[in-house]
């Protein structure tokens, strides 16, 4: 998220994210061995506060809980405490 081009942090804040990772999909990668789900912790609102919706947590449990018996990794860019 840019930080001092307000246009783009407003308007378009993963521009750069997804030209260079391709575009943000909620989907987990997953085999018979692990999982591995990304959590969206960013907001373009704000400069140092993460903001995660309760229905991202509701469906990262239901996944992680289906997952039994697999090694379970989640992937955030903020800390999750």
């Amino acid at each position: 998220i840019p930080l001092f081009h307000l246009g783009q942090r407003f308007f378009n804040p993963y521009q750069r994210f997804c030209k260079y990772l391709g575009p943000w999909s909620p989907n987990c990668y997953e085999d018979h061995k692990l999982i591995v789900c990304g959590l969206w912790t960013t907001n373009n609102f704000t400069v140092k506060r993460e903001l995660i919706h309760q229905h991202e947590i509701d469906d990262l449990e239901t996944r992680l809980i289906n997952a039994k018996g697999k090694l379970r990794i989640i992937a955030s860019h903020h800390p999750l405490t």
